[in-house]
């Protein structure tokens, strides 16, 4: 396991953290299969949940619709942390609704755990991108394991729900370390 020291609700910047579940759904890492538009080495950012009682299902495991919201705070905290917050973007007339998911489930995550979320950018084209989501058990037995692995990709719109052209500004703040720049 990648170590950590990162605090709940807070977001960390790690690179090559592949080897917990940030990678595609098949676990060949992330930007591997060579399309056009793949970004492998794309900077992660990690947030941290507890699963509480209400993201429990009756047998006291993590509901899978609790495993979306953490992508999407691991969405909105990837591009908050490069400066990019998804408000200012919607200012910009630029709005991104999910247009596909997908989830992996591998091992159970139960109440008052901790699970570690590796976000990243998986591909950047014109009109969409694509996060992968690595979930890992954060603490405890089992600290390490691999929980789930997904996918989210959201497209580009305008208001009106026609197409949008990502800005090329949006590609260089999502597809570069801040630490690179300091």
């Amino acid at each position: 396991m990648v170590p950590c020291a990162a605090k709940s609700g807070t977001v960390r910047f790690e690179r090559n953290a592949t080897r917990t579940g940030a990678g595609d759904l098949t676990g060949r890492g992330v930007g591997t299969g060579g399309a056009a538009g793949d970004t492998a080495q794309s900077p992660v950012t990690v947030t941290h949940h507890r699963v509480g009682y209400a993201d429990t299902d009756q047998m006291g495991r993590a509901h899978h619709a609790r495993y979306l919201v953490w992508c999407e705070v691991g969405r909105t905290e990837y591009m908050r942390s490069r400066g990019r917050s998804y408000r200012s973007i919607e200012a910009d007339g630029i709005l991104l609704p999910v247009a596909r998911v997908e989830i992996d489930f591998r091992a159970p995550l139960g109440y008052d755990g901790r699970v570690r979320v590796e976000t990243r950018v998986l591909r950047f084209r014109s009109r969409m991108i694509t996060f992968s989501h690595g979930m890992t058990v954060a603490e405890g037995t089992g600290e390490g394991l691999l929980a789930a692995v997904a996918r989210t990709t959201v497209v580009a719109t305008d208001r009106d729900g026609r197409a949008r052209t990502l800005p090329d500004s949006l590609r260089e703040a999502l597809l570069t370390d801040p630490r690179d720049s300091a």
